[in-house]
C-alpha cells in the first residue's frame, strides 16, 4: 500500500513536470517564430506545422495575448504563402482572442494584425474592409496616446477612399493626417501626406490650391536634392507637368512630362505630352503620343479594374457572410442545447428539492410529535410529583399535631421523602423546561400553517358563522381540537395550562382566541352570550395575570405569549 502511494505521487509529479516542460517549450517556440517574423523572414509552407501546433496549444492553455500572437503568426505564414483568404481568416481569429479591457492587453500586436489585414484587403480590392482595419489601428493608437502611429493610420485611409473614388473623404483624411504630423513637428511626413490631395486639386482645376500643395510637397517632403531634383521617382513631375499645362506654360509642361518618362512614369508622361500637343495642334506628335499612351495603358483597364473590385468584393463578402451565418447557426444550436440542458437540470433540482423538503418536513414532524409525547409524560410525572409533595406536606402537618408516639416516629420518614421529592421535582422541572426549549425551536409559523389544514380546524372555522348557531361543535370536536392544539401550539398551551388551573370553558376560550377567532365568533362557537363571555375573560385575567382587565388589554396580554 505504501509503494502504491509513492508510485501515485511520483506519477503526479512527472505529469506536472512534463506539463511545465511542454508549456515552456511551446512558449519558447512561439518566441522563436515571433523573432523570425520581426526579422522579416519570408515564411513558406514548411512553417505551417509549427504555427498550427502553436495555435492548437495556446487555444487551450494560453493567455489572450498568447492566443493573439499564435493566430497572428499563423496568418503571417499564410500571408507570405500568398493564401490571402486563409491569412485573413487567421487575422480575424487573432482579433477575437483579445481582451481589450485587460490592462496587459498586447495592443502593439493587435495593431500589427489590423495593419496586415489592411494590406491584404488592399491587394484584394476590398476598400471598405481596408478602411475598417485601418480605422481600428487609428483607434488603438489614439487609445495608447501614440499620436505618430495614429497620424500614419489616418493618412493611409486616403488609399482605399481613392479606390472608392470618394475624393472628398480623401481630402478630409489627408488634411487630418497632416495636422497630426505638424502637431508633433514632423514636417516631412506632413508634406508626404498630401500627395493624393495634389492629384485631386489638379483634376478639379483648383490651380491656386494645386500650386500651394506642390510647393509644400517640394519644399518640405525631403524628397528633393540640393539641385531640386526628385530622389524618389517621377510622380511629382507628372503632377508638375499637369499644373504647367493648366496654366498654359506648355514648354515647362513638356519639360516635366519628359522628366517623368525618364523616371519610368510612362503612362502619366505620355498622357501629359498628348494633352500638350493637342493644345499645340501638332498632328504628328499627337499621333505619336496617342500610340505610346495606348501602349502604356490599355483604355479598358480602368473599367475592368472597377469591375474586378466589385466582383472580388462581392465574392469575398459572400464567402465571409456564409462563414458568419454558419458560425451563428452553430452558436444558436449550441445555445438551444445548453438551454434544454439547463431546463432539465432545473427541473431535476426542483423535483429533488421538493422531495428533500417534504422528507425533511416529515422527519421534523415525527421528531416534533415524539418530543411532544415525551413532554406530556414529563409534565404528567411532574404533576404527579407535585401532588405527592402536597400529600406529604399534609401528612407532615397531621403528624406534627398528633401526640401519638407512632405518628411522631413517622415525621423523620416524611421529611426525608419530602426532601427526596423536592429533588425529583427540581429534576422534572428542568427536564420540562429543556423540552419546552426544544419544542420552541420548531417553526411556530409552520406548525400553525399545518394546524389550519386540519379537518377539525375547518369545522370550527365553518361553524363560527351565525347561520350555524344551532350546530355548534360537539364535545368530541372540542376534544380533537384540544389534543391537536397541544401538539402544535406548545408554548402558548404551556402558558395557559401550567399551574394556572383554568376551567374547561376558560381554556377553550384561550384556544379559540389564539386561533384568531374574534369575540363574537367565540361566542357562537361556545354558545355564550356577551355577559357570559365577559365573566370568562374576567376569570381568565385573574387566573393568568392576577388582575381583571378589559377585552383589549386581555387581547394584548395574551398576544405577548404567542
Amino acid at each position: 500500500m505504501k509503494h502504491l502511494g509513492t508510485y501515485f505521487i511520483l506519477t503526479i509529479m512527472a505529469f506536472v513536470i512534463t506539463s511545465c516542460t511542454d508549456g515552456e517549450q511551446m512558449r519558447q517556440r512561439l518566441a522563436d517564430v515571433q523573432a523570425c517574423n520581426q526579422a522579416d523572414t519570408v515564411f513558406s509552407s514548411r512553417w505551417l506545422p509549427t504555427v498550427d501546433s502553436l495555435v492548437d496549444y495556446f487555444d487551450t492553455h494560453g493567455t489572450p495575448n498568447e492566443r493573439l500572437m499564435a493566430h497572428y503568426l499563423q496568418g503571417r505564414v499564410y500571408h507570405d504563402m500568398g493564401e490571402a483568404p486563409q491569412a485573413i481568416d487567421c487575422y480575424q481569429q487573432a482579433v477575437e482572442q483579445v481582451d481589450t479591457a485587460a490592462e496587459d492587453c498586447d495592443f502593439r500586436t493587435l495593431m500589427s494584425v489590423y495593419g496586415q489585414m489592411s494590406h491584404l484587403f488592399h491587394a484584394q480590392f476590398l476598400p471598405d474592409d481596408e478602411i475598417s482595419a485601418i480605422k481600428s489601428v487609428a483607434e488603438i493608437a489614439h487609445k495608447r496616446n501614440d499620436a505618430f502611429m495614429e497620424a500614419i493610420a489616418v493618412g493611409r485611409l486616403s488609399g482605399p477612399y481613392f479606390l472608392k473614388n470618394d475624393t472628398d473623404s480623401v481630402l478630409i483624411v489627408e488634411n487630418q493626417a497632416r495636422e497630426l504630423f505638424l502637431q508633433q513637428g514632423h514636417k516631412e511626413n506632413a508634406a508626404l501626406a498630401i500627395s493624393a490631395s495634389i492629384h485631386i486639386a489638379l483634376n478639379r482645376h483648383c490651380i491656386p490650391k494645386a500650386e500651394e500643395l506642390l510647393a509644400i510637397y517640394r519644399n518640405e517632403s525631403g524628397l528633393f536634392d540640393n539641385n531640386g531634383e526628385s530622389v524618389m521617382g517621377g510622380v511629382y513631375y507628372v503632377e508638375k507637368g499637369i499644373y504647367m499645362n493648366l496654366v498654359e506654360e506648355l514648354d515647362s509642361a513638356q519639360h516635366y512630362f519628359h522628366k517623368a518618362i525618364n523616371y519610368g512614369q510612362y503612362e502619366g508622361g505620355y498622357k501629359g505630352l498628348l494633352s500638350v500637343y493637342e493644345k499645340l495642334k501638332i498632328p504628328d506628335s499627337i499621333a505619336k503620343y496617342a500610340r505610346l499612351f495606348a501602349n502604356a495603358n490599355d483604355s479598358s483597364f480602368l473599367h475592368v479594374n472597377q469591375e474586378s473590385v466589385h466582383r472580388i468584393s462581392s465574392l469575398y463578402n459572400f464567402t465571409r457572410q456564409q462563414k458568419i451565418a454558419a458560425e451563428q447557426s452553430e452558436n444558436a444550436r449550441e445555445a438551444n442545447r445548453q438551454k434544454r440542458g439547463l431546463i432539465v437540470i432545473v427541473l431535476l433540482i426542483t423535483v429533488v428539492s421538493v422531495f428533500v423538503v417534504r422528507r425533511l418536513r416529515k422527519q421534523s414532524k415525527v421528531r416534533y410529535l415524539k418530543l411532544v409525547s415525551r413532554y406530556d409524560r414529563s409534565k404528567a410525572e411532574l404533576s404527579a410529583a407535585l401532588d405527592r409533595q402536597r400529600l406529604l406536606h399534609y401528612d407532615y402537618e397531621l403528624a406534627l399535631r398528633s401526640k401519638e408516639e407512632e405518628q411522631q416516629l413517622q415525621l423523620q420518614t416524611i421529611l426525608e421523602e419530602i426532601q427526596q421529592k423536592k429533588s425529583e421535582i427540581q429534576l422534572l422541572k428542568e427536564k420540562v423546561q429543556s423540552q419546552e426549549v426544544q419544542l420552541q425551536r420548531f417553526s411556530s409559523a409552520e406548525m400553525e400553517k399545518e394546524f389550519k389544514k386540519s379537518n377539525v380546524y375547518h369545522l370550527f372555522d365553518e361553524r363560527k358563522s351565525s347561520k350555524y348557531i344551532n350546530r355548534i361543535p360537539e364535545e368530541k370536536d372540542w376534544d380533537e381540537l384540544t389534543d391537536l392544539f397541544r401538539t402544535h401550539f406548545v408554548r402558548f398551551n404551556t402558558f395557559i395550562s401550567y399551574d394556572h388551573h383554568l376551567s374547561i370553558q376558560q381554556y377553550r376560550y384561550c384556544i379559540l382566541f389564539r386561533l384568531g377567532f374574534d369575540n363574537n365568533e367565540i361566542g357562537i362557537l361556545m354558545n355564550k352570550d356577551i355577559n357570559q363571555r365577559h365573566h370568562l375573560r374576567k376569570f381568565i385575567c385573574e387566573s393568568l395575570f392576577g388582575k381583571s382587565t378589559n377585552i383589549k388589554m386581555l387581547d394584548s396580554l395574551l398576544k405577548e405569549h404567542f
